[in-house]
């Protein structure tokens, strides 16, 4: 999980870097998409994976005179997040995804090819894979040695430890093949 890493970033870093670009004239602003995640229970409504590709052409960057650019900030981890077409018996993560690619610029999402992503793998692949070449997109990559570290072992208890990783081999391929994609990009 990356609740820490996110809730730092929205409170100290993200307003800094807004002021420094205000006192620049350029506009600056975030929504973080990692509070809009789909409830297992099913109370999450099924167009929430469109809104969040919309959230993500609002933020941006817009210089003095210039155009507006697209602005991502991702942080890359050993876990892939919600993987809406992962359970053959989820009918509500197909639907899910047929609802996003249904959306006028999103049709891509249908594709084959991009079934066995999740959701913040689709949102990473529209902010950054399939954007223009002026977009602003960052990473940050959590190091996996951080949770060997003894620190980390003997303090965090397992259960909490357990979030930090995919526990299905198979999506822990998925994750590290993304990631490997997105850093050699």
């Amino acid at each position: 999980d990356t609740k820490g890493e996110r809730e730092y970033l929205t409170k100290y870093v993200l307003p800094a870097i807004r002021a420094r670009c205000r006192t620049r004239r350029i506009s600056f602003s975030w929504k973080d998409l990692g509070d809009s995640l789909p409830n297992h229970d099913g109370s999450t409504r099924v167009d929430f994976l469109s809104k969040r590709m919309s959230s993500l052409q609002l933020a941006g960057i817009t210089p003095p005179g210039g155009h507006r650019r697209p602005f991502c900030l991702s942080i890359l981890t050993e876990r892939g997040g919600y993987f809406p077409n992962y359970d053959p018996s989820d009918k509500r993560g197909r639907l899910i995804c047929r609802t996003a690619a249904s959306k006028r610029g999103f049709e891509w999402i249908g594709e084959s090819k991009y079934k066995e992503r999740s959701v913040a793998q689709l949102e990473i692949e529209a902010a950054f894979m399939r954007c223009s070449k002026d977009s602003e997109t960052f990473f940050l990559k959590r190091d996996p040695a951080w949770t060997q570290d003894p620190t980390f072992l003997n303090q965090v208890p397992q259960i909490v430890r357990d979030s930090y990783f995919e526990g299905e081999p198979s999506l822990q391929q998925r994750v590290h093949e993304f990631n490997s994609l997105v850093t050699k990009r």
